[in-house]
């Protein structure tokens, strides 16, 4: 599986876990914008939001745009990204 298709998966695991606690309004996206526009319409507590910031930056950095790298950094913020994940989503949910 490509490290794209990695990430892809990673970011739908935590919207689903933060969509299911908090459907209305849905969170669609875990850059920092989204995350900063979808606190304001929600009652999110404060270490949910802090949590969805360092994992949608870790998410964020798990592959290169510039092409497919199976090198060690890359699979170290691979490993760090799916361990985020896993963590938010047996925290929350």
């Amino acid at each position: 599986m490509s490290s794209y298709l990695r990430k892809i998966e990673a970011e739908r695991a935590v919207l689903e876990t933060v969509n299911r606690r908090y459907p209305q309004p849905s969170l669609h996206g875990l850059s920092a914008g989204a995350i900063a526009s979808w606190a304001k319409k929600t009652r999110a507590p404060a270490p949910m939001l802090a949590a969805l910031h360092d994992v949608g930056q870790l998410v964020g950095a798990m592959c290169e745009r510039s092409g497919e790298r199976n090198q060690t950094p890359e699979r170290r913020r691979q490993t760090a990204a799916r361990r985020a994940v896993l963590g938010f989503q047996s925290r929350f949910h």
